[in-house]
């Protein structure tokens, strides 16, 4: 992608990943995200002091992970969005919620589906997570510890087969991943970081303008 101004990092000024990014207009201000959730998200999600939704505000994604779990939202749960909805919820907890450049930096090959590689995953995730998963998958998000949990707990409600799975019943499965892997993931990928609270004070780049779409199509060439 190429305009007058230097390639924004990881897209985390916006949603141009996935086309949905129409201007300053678009932009989701915090009163109207907060409406925003509370008109769509809190029939589940319950709405706590100063705005805060359970299992919405204590996590950080890329917009591409929050489109994704607005995805699942609508699979599973029977979500029901306006398309302009969503690319508004999606901004909006992109731009307060998101992920800083250099928090998502190495991980940049899975958002880019450069995943023509092999991972190195630390080994306290390894037989845990990326039995699964890659390591991109988990890397890319940012929770507090009790979130952490909250994502074993949810895991184990859609997958209620997963401690019979191989690398699971032959070791206290949850035991684990409750009060030892949550625990590293809240250390490593923390929700608090300085990485994050310098990237919210930093001049974005300006989105705004005529741009210029450079890339492949498998089967079908440049464009």
């Amino acid at each position: 992608m190429f305009n007058d101004h230097p390639r924004p990092s990881i897209l985390a000024a916006g949603l141009l990943a996935f086309g949905v990014m129409t201007g300053p207009a678009a932009l989701a201000s915090t009163d109207n995200g907060v409406q925003l959730l509370r008109d769509n998200c809190s029939n589940c999600h319950t709405e706590g002091p100063a705005g805060k939704f359970t299992r919405i505000s204590e996590l950080r994604k890329t917009p591409e992970g929050w489109h994704m779990t607005i995805n699942r939202m609508q699979t599973h749960n029977d979500l029901r969005l306006t398309a302009s909805a969503k690319a508004q919820i999606i901004q909006y907890l992109a731009d307060t919620q998101g992920l800083a450049p250099a928090e998502a930096e190495p991980w940049r090959y899975l958002l880019e589906q450069d995943t023509n590689r092999t991972e190195a995953t630390p080994e306290e995730f390894a037989e845990m997570c990326a039995r699964c998963h890659s390591s991109a998958r988990f890397s890319l998000q940012r929770r507090t510890v009790d979130e952490w949990r909250e994502l074993v707990h949810t895991h184990i409600g859609h997958t209620p087969t997963l401690e019979l799975h191989a690398m699971s019943r032959d070791r206290p499965w949850l035991d684990i991943a409750l009060n030892e892997t949550a625990v590293k993931l809240g250390e490593t990928y923390a929700f608090e970081s300085k990485e994050w609270r310098d990237w919210q004070k930093a001049t974005k780049p300006e989105l705004a303008g005529n741009w210029r779409l450079l890339g492949t199509i498998p089967g079908k060439g440049d464009f």
